[in-house]
């Protein structure tokens, strides 16, 4: 099992067993419901604003704003989250949805393409700095696992000829 799934799963663990055992549960609830990021807003924001049929932006917006079309991102979310468990929603130790895998693509893209700082991702997706840096790491290291023998290669005389090809009716 995924050394991650065992940190979650002991973890609430350990939390199940001090809500159990602790005379203030009703307290340390309210604490651990207050701690957390509004995911769900972010998400919803997220959704609304570029993933959903009737989203605000339009598909050449989307496209400014993730450098890529809205396809080739959502087949890199979908190859992330077959690849890696950490990438996929999951719920937490309080019983909340995690963040969901385009927050936390859209949040490795955010900072790779713009160079933004974490906290305006933060702002916009809610997520905290520490998880967005989490984010960035899976991110690239997901990407050079899934497509790092087909595009983090030398050009092969293949290569070279379709590119030279594309030049050529492109009138370069």
């Amino acid at each position: 099992m995924d050394p991650k799934i065992d940190f979650y799963m002991l973890l609430d663990k350990v939390i199940d067993e001090e809500l159990e055992d602790n005379t203030d549960k009703e307290l340390i609830w309210l604490i651990l419901q207050n701690q957390q990021q509004n995911r769900e807003e972010g998400q919803d924001r997220l959704s609304n604003n570029y993933f959903s049929p009737n989203s605000i932006y339009t598909d050449t917006q989307s496209q400014k704003r993730f450098h890529m079309q809205m396809h080739l991102f959502l087949q890199v979310v979908e190859a992330l989250n077959n690849h890696d468990e950490y990438s996929q929603m999951m719920v937490n130790a309080t019983r909340r949805n995690d963040l969901s895998p385009l927050q936390k693509c859209t949040a490795a893209i955010c900072i790779l393409t713009y160079g933004s700082p974490t906290d305006s991702v933060d702002e916009y997706i809610w997520i905290a700095e520490t998880t967005i840096m989490e984010c960035l790491q899976i991110f690239v290291l997901g990407i050079c696992a899934i497509f790092g023998d087909e595009y983090l290669r030398r050009p092969n005389d293949e290569d070279t000829r379709r590119l030279l090809q594309m030049g050529v009716t492109c009138d370069f």
